[in-house]
Order: structure tokens, then C-alpha cells, then sequence
């Protein structure tokens, strides 16, 4: 049997997407998006996804100290816009292409 000082088990090494949310307080929408984008990459056993824990620290430490935009998955502290184009800008103020 285990002593009282031994845990029973070890720090997990990888998570599934639902207990990365519970372990870092991210959402799920969120940790997908961090996917999508390349942020964070995902393991695949059998049918079953994982992320690292080495992984989801190394996101957390690289991380700006001051406020950070969660729309921003850089890591530069501020959203990434895309262009608009011309044709967009024009819809956009009720105008057609």
C-alpha cells in the first residue's frame, strides 16, 4: 500500500481538452482556438486527443506580464487584425462592389 506521503498519482504528463480547461481555467472554445491557430499542439492516441503539460506551461510562460488581449494568440499583447479589402471597405459602408 502507499505511505501517507505518497501520492497515488503522479502529476499528470498530458490532458485531454476538458481537463486542460479544468487544469488551466481556459475554456474549451478558447483551447481550440489555440489549436487551430498552432499555439499549442495536439497528440493523438487512438481516437483520443491530448495536450501536453509541458505544452500548456510553456503557452502560460510566454505570456505577457500586463493585461494581454485572449483574441491574441501571438503572444505580441495586442489582436491580430487581418486586412480588409477595398471591395470589403466598400460593403462595409453600404456601397456595392
Amino acid at each position: 500500500m502507499f505511505s501517507t506521503t505518497e501520492i497515488p498519482h503522479p502529476e499528470r504528463i498530458a490532458y485531454t481538452i476538458r481537463q486542460a480547461t479544468e487544469a488551466t481555467g481556459l475554456s474549451t472554445s478558447f483551447i481550440y482556438k489555440l489549436l487551430k491557430d498552432g499555439v499549442l499542439a495536439r497528440r493523438k492516441v487512438g481516437k483520443r486527443t491530448f495536450l501536453l503539460r509541458a505544452d500548456l506551461e510553456e503557452f502560460f510562460r510566454t505570456r505577457p506580464t500586463g493585461k494581454w488581449n485572449p483574441g491574441d494568440t501571438s503572444g505580441r499583447g495586442r489582436a491580430a487584425t487581418r486586412p480588409v479589402s477595398s471591395s470589403q471597405s466598400r460593403l462595409a459602408k453600404g456601397r456595392r462592389a
